[in-house]
């Protein structure tokens, strides 16, 4: 990898850097430091290869993997172990990625798309040698709760329309480019990718109902809506379920599938965009305070105070520093 910027951003790890009779034993602990406590085994015992260029980009991860055949699956045991759970979409570069989840699998060929939930059983089998970009989206992220992505898991669909296309050609791109991206942009690509990845699911969500997407569709209504609004002071629950033509009690409803009120969604949304914008050094020429107040935090220490709450240090602390701490942190 060439060295620069892009180092701060990704990380590539490869077997070729172990021995051979190392090299699967190196893998499994790749996979698992990326995805989580997973059951990986072999088809060819004799000899394996793969690498992972992976990066943090806010709070998702995007992951280029290239390996020879392997299965990895995850049980409730394993489950019980990990510390997150996270929605997976992967786009398939080359090769095939069968998925099994929720009582049904799916065989997801090269140009298609395949999601899965960490948040459940599932399990992975490449019977010959493969190339995907897969993503980790925290549930909120995305606009859909854990309870109901098994409407849309080891159900491969075709990258080549509609909303499909548009994912799965940023998802491709982002491959070509992993390791060139300036770590600046991470908070801004994480944004735009979720924002893509949630418009699909509520397509997706839509065509499994046989509606217009439920109640996870008025989600992601009721949040595109509040997001191009976050710099309007007056934004609130209120407005939001007002503009929506729901009540209050129902609007809470919708958010609380994924643990989380209206007004906090709002605060942090506010908070994650200021995070952006603090470090962008093109911005440098804007106080603390207008930062805040461009996002609907008006008020320079109650937005200081709100900071330190979600991030452990004040805007300017923060700004302060962000040359010498990751990305992701």
């Amino acid at each position: 990898m060439r060295t620069g910027v892009a180092q701060r951003l990704v990380r590539v790890i490869d077997t070729g850097t172990c021995v051979p009779r190392q090299r699967f034993n190196a893998w499994v602990d790749m996979v698992e430091s990326i995805c989580g406590p997973l059951r990986v085994g072999r088809y060819n015992a004799e000899s394996f290869e793969g690498s992972i260029i992976t990066g943090q980009f806010g709070e998702m991860r995007a992951s280029l993997i290239r390996a020879m055949p392997h299965a990895v699956e995850r049980t409730q045991r394993l489950i019980a172990r990990a510390d997150h759970e996270y929605f997976h979409l992967c786009a398939i570069l080359d090769g095939e990625v069968r998925v099994s989840q929720d009582g049904h699998a799916g065989s997801a060929t090269t140009g298609s798309l395949v999601a899965f939930d960490s948040a459940r059983c599932y399990s992975l089998v490449m019977r010959d040698s493969f190339r995907m970009l897969a993503v980790m989206l925290p549930h909120q992220l995305v606009g859909i709760a854990p309870r109901d992505t098994h409407r849309v898991t080891a159900a491969p669909w075709c990258g080549q329309r509609g909303t499909s296309y548009l994912v799965y050609q940023l998802l491709s791109g982002l491959a070509e480019q992993l390791t060139e991206l300036d770590p600046n942009c991470a908070d801004r690509l994480e944004h735009s990718v979720s924002s893509l990845v949630a418009a699909l699911m509520t397509e997706r969500m839509g065509v499994a109902e046989g509606l217009d997407g439920g109640r996870t569709a008025l989600l992601n209504r009721v949040q595109s809506f509040a997001r191009e609004r976050l710099g309007d002071p007056s934004l609130s629950p209120a407005v939001l379920a007002r503009e929506h033509n729901i009540s209050l009690r129902y609007l809470q409803q919708l958010f609380r599938e994924h643990q989380v009120s209206p007004a906090r969604w709002i605060r942090e949304e506010r908070l994650a965009r200021c995070r952006v914008d603090l470090r962008d050094p093109r911005l440098d020429h804007l106080s603390v305070a207008s930062i805040g107040g461009r996002w609907g935090l008006s008020g320079p220490s109650h937005f200081s105070r709100l900071f330190r709450e979600r991030y452990a240090m004040t805007p300017q602390e923060f700004r302060g520093c962000r040359e010498q701490r990751p990305v992701n942190a």
